[in-house]
């Protein structure tokens, strides 16, 4: 007998195989038992056999529809909610209510709002069901804010046809409110005492608002309810508050949320990070978010690396830092990396993290670079820097001519102000101040008068800054005149200041003006070591030339005069 040669099924084809019988099994096993006890249910009720199985064949089909529908709405999958609700329909089969409120909450999940809307009418006008307060919450929380009214519309329309509107109505109607005063009057109008999460529904509008104030009231009003608190309310109204620059409020909320034994969440440890501004302090949180295996947020990363900018190695150690928790720093992380090596004059460092940025690096990075090198006196770089930027403001240029400031440059200063002109970005104040300083230290009196003078014309404010540099520029030319005229400029402004009048009388004392001098000095009252030195110095070492009277009023204190005497004698011979 010939047989057929066959391949043999191996045990890895049977499972398989066996796993499918099985769960086919199962199935038959499910809808035979679920039938049979229904068929019983409804033969004890006095119904005959023929009727009651189809009544529970068809009870069957119809729960396993509504399950099917509902597993489409969690997965958000609307479309296969509604292909399935409309075959059945062609399939003669009753729709009920679940079964179209999950259809709605399909529609709801994957942003469908129409088609929720349209689901919502058909349950009365098609299917001829009532509406229970389940289908109007669905098609509420389906709105998008763009479409606010229509929630409202739909939460009225709970009481037109007589259904309770509970929280969830509520709450769904609040969360979508494009204004925040409508979101308070439907708050206040809650016919049902508001829950935890009616709070934190209205916290979140406020946070959206920046209305940290009334985030803060809510949060009070919460308290006075004897609901049970919960973190997520404080973490809404601390992050309104945190966004403000109200730090010491969110402090104050940290400081609650310990005291009612609230454990912080990953949210509520970015927070306290974001306000603290010790490092060390930053350095035990971050400790502990690792310990805890919480993510840290690059807001947060931010803040962290700003707090600790006294300690620049700290902060560039928090960048790399970020590797390690498979996190990538933004733009306004290393704006914040390369302000800590301003801090610490770490100019070579700022512009390797420039590099590192690449082309996104934008305005901000740039100049937060510019600033660092201008605070290390490096004038060619920033020039460079400044030259390579795809875009410049009154920052920008500011920062690159304090650079020359520090170095004397001040030609270069001039040839950056012409530039701002050419490029049409207006300077202020801080501009001139800097070009002054640079004119000032070379001693270039003629000129620091000359952008006085145009500042002046330009209706700027001038700061003490302004006066006290035009007169060191006049004190270092020997021009006594002049700088005694600027500073009668800043008595008419109100901003006498010592440095101010220390210069005008170090200008005097070059050509022993001391009477000139010790009225300044008079003037003054309470001066510095420094004036002190510029009165003595007009008395051309007279010092008994001092009126004495001023000792006895206070205003010079005899152990100055006796130091500077010593020395001067000393001097003298």
């Amino acid at each position: 007998m010939n047989f057929t040669s066959s391949q043999p099924t191996t045990s890895l084809q049977v499972i398989p195989a066996l796993q499918v019988r099985e769960e086919k099994l199962k199935a038959a096993m499910t809808e035979d038992l679920y039938v049979t006890d229904e068929v019983y249910r409804l033969v004890a009720k006095g119904k005959a056999f023929r009727e009651a199985y189809g009544e529970a064949k068809e009870a069957f089909f119809k729960r396993k529809a509504q399950q099917a529908v509902a597993a489409h709405g969690r997965r958000s999958q609307w479309s296969s909610a509604l292909d399935l609700t409309e075959k059945m329909a062609w399939q003669a089969l009753e729709t009920n209510i679940i079964i179209a409120n999950s259809a709605i909450s399909a529609c709801e999940k994957g942003e469908e709002w129409s088609r929720a809307m349209a689901l919502l009418a058909e349950t009365s006008t098609t299917w001829r069901l009532r509406r229970d307060v389940i289908s109007i919450n669905g098609a509420i929380s389906a709105v998008p804010t763009c479409h606010w009214p229509k929630a409202l519309h739909l939460l009225l329309r709970l009481q037109q046809e007589q259904q309770q509107a509970d929280a969830i109505s509520y709450n769904s109607a609040i969360k979508v409110c494009e204004s925040w005063l409508v979101a308070l009057q439907t708050f206040n109008a809650m016919e049902v005492p508001a829950t935890a999460m009616s709070y934190g529904v209205m916290a979140n509008v406020f946070e959206k608002a920046s209305c940290w104030a009334l985030a803060v009231h809510l949060l009070a009003s919460m308290v006075n309810s004897l609901l049970e608190m919960n973190v997520i309310v404080y973490n809404s109204v601390m992050s309104v508050c945190s966004k403000a620059e109200q730090w010491q409020q969110v402090l104050d909320l940290l400081t609650a949320l310990k005291c009612r034994s609230l454990e912080a969440d990953t949210i509520s440890q970015n927070l306290m990070i974001s306000v603290e501004r010790r490092w060390q302090r930053v350095l035990d949180l971050l400790q502990d978010m690792d310990q805890q295996q919480m993510q840290l947020s690059l807001f947060t990363s931010r803040a962290a690396i700003t707090a600790c900018q006294s300690r620049w190695q700290w902060s560039l150690q928090l960048l790399e830092d970020l590797a390690r928790r498979k996190m990538r720093g933004n733009v306004m992380v290393y704006s914040a990396a390369i302000g800590a090596c301003e801090e610490g004059r770490q100019w070579q460092q700022a512009l390797d993290l420039l590099d590192d940025l690449s082309d996104s690096a934008d305005l901000v990075a740039c100049n937060a670079c510019l600033s660092a090198l201008a605070r290390s006196g490096q004038w060619q770089k920033a020039g460079e820097l400044l030259r390579s930027m795809k875009t410049r403001d009154v920052y920008s240029f500011n920062s690159a001519i304090s650079a020359c400031e520090d170095r004397e440059e001040w030609r270069m200063a001039l040839g950056l102000l012409q530039r701002m002109r050419r490029e049409k970005i207006q300077g202020n104040i801080i501009t001139y101040n800097t070009v002054i300083s640079a004119l000032e230290k070379g001693a270039e009196w003629q000129k620091a008068l000359a952008f006085l003078s145009l500042a002046m014309e330009q209706s700027m404010q001038a700061t003490i800054i302004t006066y006290s540099a035009t007169i060191s520029a006049c004190e270092k030319a020997g021009k006594w005149r002049e700088a005694l005229h600027v500073l009668r400029e800043t008595t008419k402004s109100s901003l006498q200041s010592v440095v101010a009048q220390t210069a005008a009388m170090r200008a005097c004392s070059q050509v022993s003006i001391w009477k000139v001098t010790l009225q300044l000095l008079a003037e003054l009252g309470a001066g510095n070591f420094m004036s002190y030195d510029a009165a003595i110095l007009a008395c051309d070492i007279g010092v008994a030339s001092i009126d004495w009277s001023m000792v006895q009023r206070g205003i010079l204190h005899s152990h100055v005069i006796s130091c500077h005497v010593v020395v001067m004698m000393c001097f003298a011979g």
